[in-house]
């Protein structure tokens, strides 16, 4: 099912490499332009001026067309494009850094193959050697790129920040880096401004002025709105575009567009739940049922959906919602994957949320299901946890907890890990020696001693973790610098452990 996700349209990228990573080639395409779009020339001459400067950051809420505009200026430039899609997940440094080189390799393949090698080391993406090949790899690159982060607000990781920010620093004069985000990410941005190297498209760079929401009613959704009401539009919404594309969808089959108009106010907030309930109203009981009930998967495929909601055509569903413009946009050219717009789809969990609380949990269990059935463990687990079925994510943790220790991704484990009492943790071996090894892996030595004692106390002499016990504690006699101990551990942990 993996492999399933791997798109033919990245056939430089070694599959097999993605799927070990458990890589999803989906967020490596540049989406698809939509079909009727408002020109917006002077944005793009903004970005051509930009355009040899180390960083293009594009920086606004949600709603404002960011990825739209990186999309039509992208498609309109001579230069190689290669395109990262971020998702929650990619905060973790290693997991970051995989995908990034992933994306280099769509302009030159086989770039980053022995940072890549490297990153098989624990911690090994906070090392300072496994920058400085990533730097010289992307130095080797032999023509002039563009590399697209889109969704950057997701990183939370301030190790992964400082990562970026020591690449922007070396960036080599051939690649330039285009972020779009939600929020101002933690990079040397005044330093950047001092030298001249980035170019800033901001909230009211972004905004529809007067004219342009005038060609998006007219031409784009096909309304015919009187200048006064356009103009009144713009002004209420301040060039907001999500703002103007549900206000859109309410006035079809209005006939007094002007009265809707003068009854269009209030903050952004209550004018967004006001059309919500507009846009709902306009839709059929199945599916706003459909919307809702498959609004707390991140990503949504037929199958997926039909296990969901033990239906069998939410495929076709899926393919109607994106045909009708209803904030579903496709994640692959085959259309097997797609995904809500965020902001709509934040609203659309807010309300089944507090319709149904115990509803989203049956939803999250019957996703774990569905990803565990098909060998998606990390999505699994991530369900499991939102279900509050901390045993089923528990086990699926110890059964990945290897793999990704020696794929460097500390953060994710830990993130899982802080889920669990300590209660639990010391009620399970296997999972407590598991933590131990996260937190001596991020240095805190004083802490993996208490949780490795913990799992001393359950571990029974001459049983099959007590090798593996003994070897932790010899790793962490090394870190303590107790070399004497260390020798003595490690023969002891020979011993025991299996051939």
């Amino acid at each position: 099912m993996v492999a399933a996700l791997c798109s033919e349209a990245f056939g430089d990228i070694n599959k097999e490499v993605l799927v070990s990573r458990s890589l999803l080639s989906t967020k490596l395409g540049i989406p698809q332009s939509r079909p009727a779009l408002v020109a917006r020339p002077r944005l793009i001459e903004k970005l051509n001026q930009g355009q040899p400067n180390k960083l293009i950051l594009i920086s606004a809420p949600a709603g404002f067309g960011k990825t739209t505009l990186a999309v039509e200026w992208v498609r309109q430039i001579d230069h190689k494009i290669t395109w990262l899609s971020l998702e929650g997940s990619d905060s973790d440094p290693a997991r970051f850094l995989y995908y990034f080189i992933a994306a280099l390799n769509i302009i030159e393949p086989g770039i980053g193959d022995r940072t890549w090698a490297m990153l098989a080391e624990p911690s090994a993406a906070a090392s300072e050697m496994v920058l400085t090949s990533l730097v010289n790899d992307i130095a080797s690159i032999r023509s002039e790129f563009i590399l697209v982060v889109d969704d950057y607000h997701v990183i939370e990781s301030m190790q992964t920040h400082q990562l970026l920010a020591s690449i922007i620093e070396h960036q080599p004069v051939h690649m330039h880096l285009l972020i779009a985000t939600r929020e101002d990410p933690p990079l040397p941005l005044p330093r950047l401004r001092a030298l001249g190297q980035v170019t800033e498209i901001r909230q009211h760079d972004l905004c529809f002025n007067t004219q342009e929401t005038r060609e998006f009613l007219q031409e784009i959704m096909g309304l015919t709105v009187p200048e006064e009401s356009v103009a009144a539009l713009e002004r209420r919404t301040e060039g907001w575009i999500a703002g103007l594309q549900l206000a859109a969808l309410s006035m079809q089959g209005q006939r007094d567009i002007d009265g809707f108009v003068r009854q269009f106010t209030g903050s952004n907030r209550f004018v967004l739940d006001y059309l919500m309930e507009e846009v709902f109203a306009g839709q059929s009981e199945e599916v706003r049922e459909f919307l809702l009930w498959t609004s707390h998967l991140e990503r949504l495929s037929g199958p997926l959906c039909d296990y969901i909601l033990k239906r069998s055509d939410s495929q076709e569903r899926l393919e109607y919602l994106e045909q009708m413009n209803l904030f579903t946009f496709p994640l692959d050219l085959s259309r097997h994957w797609y995904r809500y717009h965020r902001l709509f789809g934040e609203l659309l969990r807010t309300r089944l949320n507090t319709r149904s609380p115990s509803g989203v949990v049956d939803i999250h269990r019957r996703a774990y299901q569905w990803y565990y059935s098909a060998g998606l463990t990390e999505d699994a687990i991530h369900h499991a946890i939102a279900a509050h079925d901390l045993k089923a994510a528990a086990e699926l943790i110890i059964e990945i907890n290897s793999s990704l220790l020696k794929r460097g991704e500390i953060a994710t484990l830990l993130g899982w890990y802080h889920n669990f009492t300590d209660e639990m943790l010391q009620s399970d071996p296997m999972l407590c020696l598991g933590y131990s090894w996260l937190l001596m892996l991020s240095g805190q030595f004083e802490l993996a001693s208490k949780y490795l004692d913990y799992v001393e106390q359950e571990t029974p002499p001459g049983s099959p973790a007590a090798g593996e016990l003994v070897a932790a504690q010899a790793f962490l006699a090394r870190m303590e610098g107790d070399h004497i101990r260390m020798v003595e551990l490690s023969q002891s942990a020979l011993a025991q452990l299996p051939e």
